[in-house]
Order: C-alpha cells, then structure tokens, then sequence
C-alpha cells in the first residue's frame, strides 16, 4: 500500500518509465545506436535548428541544472536527433518540456529513446505538427464536460474559453481551461 501510496521511488523511476513504455523495446529493435546517430547528423543542417535553439532558453529557465550550457546542449542534442531521426514528425513546441524533465532524472541516450516512446508509441498525434492527438482529447473533454458537467461547459462558453465554435481546439487560446485549474 505504501508504495502504491508514495509511488515509484525516485531511483528507479527512469527504469520503470523505460520499461512501461515499451522504449528499451525501441531501443533494442532499432537499427541504430543513439550515438550512431549523433555522429550521422553531426552538422547536417536541420528545419528545426532555429525552432529548438529558441525553445532552449525557454525550457526550465529557472531549474539549476538548465543554468549550466553543457545542459543545455544535452537537450539540444536529444531533440536534434530526434527531429532528423523522424523527419516525418520531426520537432513541435513541447517536446523541449518532455525532454527536459527526462534529462533531469536520466542520462541521455536513455531520455532519446523514452522521448521516442512517448511521442510514437504512448501520446502518438500530440508531438506531431498537426497536433492531432491534442485536438482529439481536447474536443472529448470538451464533450465529456458538456454532458456530464453542462453548468462548467456553460461557464466555459460565458469565459470564452470553448473555441469550439470558432472552429479552433477548445480551451487553447488565452491559456484555456489550463490556466484555470493550475
């Protein structure tokens, strides 16, 4: 019960999220190494260098451990690869995030294929550029509140925060219903 309680202890967090999401599968079935692949797109120019070297600065500014360059480029190394490695998905804002957070409890090879994981096999469609993962959930939220909680989804429209009718995801613009329940 404890454990269930406190949850994963923080040492072995990183192994159990490897082994829930399948990614030490992907590591193993892939028919490259993480470095391999750091070595094959050395200096090869990608469309996402501007996007990620902007997201650097703005992912975990105030965390000690993103003060330090040599963080920094951690981070931009695994996004880099990542980017090229699936062109077809390449990079999206929000991945710098994901990434980030990983990199604070593993090393870096391991936060390359967790990422891999998580946006291929976990949340497919949410770190994608149509973000179609994104708007399938947050148009079932948008549902699920108007039939089981119709006084919310009412305030919701009153805030202008359902952009449904404008043709745009729910709850995105102005910060949305996130920014309510923070």
């Amino acid at each position: 019960k404890s454990l269930v309680r406190l949850g994963v202890p923080p040492e072995l967090r990183h192994r159990v999220w490897r082994l829930t999401t399948g990614s030490f599968d992907k590591q193993r079935r892939a028919n490259v190494t993480y470095d391999e692949l750091l070595r094959r797109y050395q200096g090869v120019p990608s469309p996402f260098d501007d996007q990620i070297a902007k997201d650097l600065r703005r992912t975990l500014p105030s965390h000690p451990r993103y003060q330090n360059p040599d963080a920094r480029r951690a981070l931009a190394r695994v996004l880099r690869a990542y980017a090229l490695w699936h062109p077809d998905i390449g990079y999206c804002q929000g991945m710098n995030f994901l990434c980030g957070t990983l990199l604070l409890i593993m090393a870096e090879e391991d936060a390359f294929w967790l990422l891999a994981a998580i946006v291929e096999d976990v949340l497919p469609g949410f770190y994608h550029p149509s973000l179609i993962g994104v708007n399938a959930d947050t148009n079932t939220l948008h549902d699920l509140v108007a039939i089981k909680l119709p006084h919310v989804a009412l305030s919701l429209e009153v805030l202008s925060l359902s952009n449904r009718k404008r043709g745009s995801p729910p709850w995105r613009q102005g910060g949305g219903i996130l920014s309510i329940l923070k």
